[in-house]
């Protein structure tokens, strides 16, 4: 396995009633680097491209120094960075067929009519604006060469991007079917307060981080390797998610549960193992 790269997207501003679309792209961020990306291999698309700070959410844990955003989340943006990471340009690393790509979105999902008056609909990722269609998205990801890549998606009617990005070599998990909403943490034990203040996640994020963490954001143990052998596989964060998560969807991925478990572990052991991402 080559070097590994990361791009988070969050498509919409916390000013707009929802800072977790910046309190989660920190937290992704901070996973990726204590699992072994290092830092500028993270490409972070947010709201209009700067970080959010706010006098009403103080921790300092949210306020990163230095800035952490890239690029401001539009859809050109977005096809501009996954074409740069598949041709080597604009001073981006060109990914391989030995590299591994973890890409994370957030925002609002809708679903569409696939073309004018059509009854057959397709999901969207919300962006600074406008809407990408979950084949506009697929096309511009595709380009970019890898040897396993990770998909996680939190927004609402997320399932319906998996038809579009599914492969031999990609594991997705989102946060709801393609006709389902996701949902924030909404939960007494899923509040992360910090000074008396609550700082609001998406709730599959929040179990997201858990599964790789090993650990909650209220410092809960969190323990997602089922069989104990000191990794923890797609298929356990899967059913993790799928047990603790209470009120999303089951998370969505590209194969069943049983594709997922320890069976093809040592065939596609880079991707599947993520806690370590060995």
């Amino acid at each position: 396995m080559g070097p590994r790269y990361a791009v988070l997207i969050s498509g919409d501003l916390a000013e707009n009633g929802y800072p977790e679309f910046f309190f989660d792209v920190v937290l992704m961020r901070e996973m990726l680097i204590g699992n072994g990306f290092p830092a500028n291999h993270i490409f972070v698309l947010y709201g209009d491209g700067a970080d959010y700070n706010s006098a009403n959410y103080p921790a300092a844990r949210y306020r990163p120094n230095p800035a952490i955003t890239d690029l401001s989340a539009t859809m050109a943006n977005v096809q501009a960075i996954f074409s740069d990471l598949a041709n080597g340009t604009n001073g981006r690393p060109q990914l391989t067929d030995d590299d591994l790509l973890f890409v994370w979105t957030f925002d609002h999902g809708s679903q569409i009519p696939i073309s004018p008056g059509s009854a057959t609909l397709i999901s969207t990722l919300g962006l600074r604006g406008g809407d990408m269609r979950a084949d506009d998205f697929a096309t511009a990801i595709n380009l970019i060469p890898h040897a396993f890549r990770i998909i996680c998606m939190q927004q609402c009617r997320s399932g319906g991007f998996i038809p579009h990005l599914a492969t031999d070599r990609t594991v997705i998990v989102t946060a709801a079917e393609a006709d389902r909403n996701a949902h924030p943490t909404d939960d007494v034990a899923e509040r992360e307060t910090i000074g008396g203040r609550i700082y609001p996640h998406g709730e599959f994020n929040f179990y997201l981080l858990a599964a790789l963490n090993g650990q909650n954001l209220l410092g809960n143990a969190a323990n997602a390797d089922a069989n104990g052998d000191g990794f923890t596989t797609m298929g356990e964060v899967f059913d993790y998610m799928s047990t603790t998560n209470r009120t999303a969807p089951r998370p969505s991925t590209t194969t069943d549960r049983a594709t997922l478990g320890s069976g093809c572990t040592s065939s596609m052991s880079p991707i599947l193992i993520l806690k370590r991402f060995i």
